[in-house]
C-alpha cells in the first residue's frame, strides 16, 4: 500500500500550490476535488479535439496550397543590389578617370569581354586609340564653323552703327 498515491499526493502533483492544505480536510472532499479536476481536464482535452478536428477539415491541405518560393524575390533583390552597385563602381570610376558614361560604358564592356579589370583597360594602347578617335570625332560632330566673312566697316561704323540712310548709301560698296 505503500505504493499507492493518495489523493493529496494526487492533488498535490497536479497543482503544487495546495501543499498548504489543512490536516482536517477529509479524504473524501479532496477525492471529489481531484475528480472534479479530472473532469474538466478530460473536457478540455475533448475540446482541443474537437477543434483541431474542425480546423483540420476547414485548412486546405498543403498540396492545395500554392507553392511560392521564396528564393526568388530574394534572388531578384540580390540582382537588383548588384546593378546598382555596378552602376556606382562605375560612376565613380568615369569620374576618376575623367571619362564620359558612354566612354565607361565601352571600358567596362570592354574590360568584361577580356576579363581584366576597367583600370587595365586605360593602359591598353587598342582602347587609348579607339577612346582618342572617339573623342575627336565628338569634337568634330559638336564645333560650329566660324563665320565665313568678317562685318564690314565704312567709314568706321559697323552696320549696325548705320543709320538707314548711311546703310542705303552704302549698300552698293
Amino acid at each position: 500500500m505503500e505504493d499507492e498515491i493518495t489523493p493529496v499526493e494526487e492533488i498535490e502533483d497536479i497543482d503544487p500550490e495546495i501543499k498548504d492544505l489543512e490536516d482536517d480536510v477529509e479524504p473524501e472532499v479532496l477525492k471529489a476535488e481531484l475528480e472534479r479536476v479530472k473532469k474538466e481536464l478530460h473536457k478540455a482535452v475533448q475540446t482541443k479535439k474537437n477543434w483541431r478536428t474542425k480546423y483540420e477539415s476547414i485548412a486546405p491541405k498543403n498540396d492545395s496550397l500554392p507553392k511560392t518560393t521564396p528564393e526568388k524575390p530574394v534572388d531578384e533583390v540580390v540582382t537588383r543590389l548588384g546593378k546598382l552597385e555596378l552602376e556606382a563602381e562605375k560612376r565613380q570610376f568615369g569620374y576618376a578617370h575623367e571619362l564620359s558614361p558612354e566612354e565607361t560604358d565601352k571600358a567596362f564592356a570592354y574590360a568584361k569581354g577580356l576579363e581584366i579589370k576597367p583600370e587595365d583597360v586605360l593602359k591598353d594602347t587598342f582602347f587609348q586609340k579607339a577612346l582618342e578617335s572617339h573623342r575627336s570625332e565628338a569634337r568634330q560632330s559638336n564645333a560650329t564653323p566660324r563665320s565665313s566673312h568678317r562685318a564690314t566697316k565704312v567709314d568706321g561704323k559697323t552696320w549696325n552703327d548705320m543709320t538707314p540712310e548711311e546703310k542705303s548709301k552704302n549698300w552698293n560698296k
